[in-house]
């Protein structure tokens, strides 16, 4: 099977007259940025078809590839687009359009046009100052993809892309009330309005005043479009001041607001913007030098108290805390952390499970410190492999050998369970004998 014909396009053009070309309409009614949109449409839907459509404003540069033809019969309703663009520009657009058989493997292009003097004119091939100008202008673009820099020369991108510089959602103009499009979480749109709460127009909610030409995910489950913040189906913010995303909340003046989309419904408070802060990356506690939340839920702690011990789970001066929950029964200012959920009060040795819901006691405290082994903890009378004790073990002897096993000097274990394969048993003895003489 042969590759794909392959449109690409590096134009120098003004941003003034980028923005009059996707205005310009066409023969059959459309505008030029409808024709883009569709085409991201069917990319959408074809994931061989690959598209890319990015014009680079501080650069004044626009960047185009598309693979969905088979000859250049297929290929003339797209260079159509750029003779739009040429006759639109005159004199101030500048570079190549390009129609050949890659990324996939030749690289031999079957047509090449210099955009130039309101027109497209055929020309045999690519100048060597084409693609120098190109190559810096994809290694910014396609940082974050380094594979892909080998086909550079064909401007191949994997991920789809469509970005019209300050024009918002450009594919709202194409929703219906018959066709409404999806935004995300539960929005969709009919071109004119935002509803929430259903795919369907007749049973969603209509959300009042959003815009959905700028109606955009914030973070988590807040939204937004150019002057308010939303939740579901109503607004919880103007947008009269210059809002931050700090973790999954979004500090608004001096108030932060949170909905996260692990499903905890909406929350927020009054903070002190300047120094609100996320206090761990793996979790939700949030402080701001006075006050300390979980999920803009407010605990009664204080900052010069409060201690993240790993992710999820800390404690302050009232309390040891999982996810913004008290964990009864643990010692807050006793608590150490011994590690691979292994901690220890003054009082009791504890397991949390990070697949769980709370800590689970282990059993009072032997005299000595616990030592913690990989998912195995001992202290001078016991072992438990997480949250299971291992009846008969010996903890003067036992030792890890390789996850799963460990062996003492009586008996081979596989997690906390006995092993009973005589095959498994020796190799396991073994290695055990040579860690124990290693050790003498």
């Amino acid at each position: 099977m042969s590759e794909p014909l392959s449109i690409a396009a590096q134009i120098h053009v003004p941003a003034a007259l980028f923005e009059q070309w996707l205005k310009q309409p066409l023969p059959d009614e459309r505008q030029v940025l409808d024709a883009l949109a569709d085409l991201l449409d069917t990319a959408d839907c074809n994931p061989e078809e690959l598209f890319l459509c990015q014009y680079l404003p501080e650069q004044q540069v626009l960047l185009f590839f598309l693979s969905d033809g088979r000859n250049l019969q297929d290929a003339a309703p797209r260079l159509d687009l750029f003779r739009c663009l040429a006759s639109l520009a005159g004199e101030e657009a500048k570079g190549y359009v390009a129609v050949g058989r890659y990324p996939y493997g030749g690289m031999g292009e079957e047509g090449v046009w210099r955009v130039g003097k309101g027109r497209l004119g055929k020309v045999r091939g690519l100048s060597s100052d084409a693609m120098a100008e190109l190559d810096p202008l994809l290694a910014k673009l396609i940082a974050w993809m380094p594979e892909q820099q080998r086909h550079q020369k064909a401007l191949y991108f994997r991920k789809l892309v469509l970005r019209f510089n300050k024009r918002g959602n450009a594919f709202v103009r194409r929703a219906t009330p018959g066709r409404p499009l999806w935004f995300g979480d539960e929005y969709i749109t009919d071109g004119k309005h935002v509803y929430y709460g259903s795919s369907r127009l007749a049973s969603a909610r209509r959300v009042e005043e959003a815009d959905p030409f700028h109606f955009r995910r914030v973070a988590g489950l807040i939204w937004r479009d150019g002057n308010h913040l939303y939740f579901k189906d109503r607004p919880i913010a103007g947008l009269q001041e210059r809002f931050r995303v700090v973790g999954n909340a979004v500090v608004v003046g001096n108030h932060a607001y949170l909905a996260d989309r692990d499903g905890r419904d909406f929350a927020c408070d009054e903070v002190d913007p300047a120094r609100f802060k996320r206090l761990c990356r793996d979790s939700d506690y949030y402080g701001d030098g006075a006050r300390i939340w979980y999920g803009m839920e407010r605990l009664p702690e204080s900052p010069d108290t409060f201690e993240i011990l790993e992710a999820g789970i800390a404690r302050g001066r009232n309390a040891v805390y999982r996810h913004g929950v008290v964990c009864a029964g643990i010692d807050a200012a006793s608590l150490v952390r011994l590690g691979n959920g292994f901690f220890q009060d003054r009082e009791q040795l504890w397991f949390h499970d990070s697949t769980g819901c709370m800590f689970i006691a282990l059993g009072r405290c032997a005299p000595g410190a616990p030592k913690v082994q990989g998912p195995w903890c001992r202290d001078e009378t016991r072992v438990w492999f997480h949250e299971h004790q291992l009846a008969d073990a010996d903890p003067r002897s036992f030792q890890p050998v390789s996850y799963p096993y460990a062996a003492d000097a009586r008996h081979v274990w596989c997690q906390q369970r006995r092993e009973v394969d005589p095959e498994v048993i020796a190799a396991v003895r073994a290695a055990w004998s040579r860690l124990a003489s290693a050790g003498d």
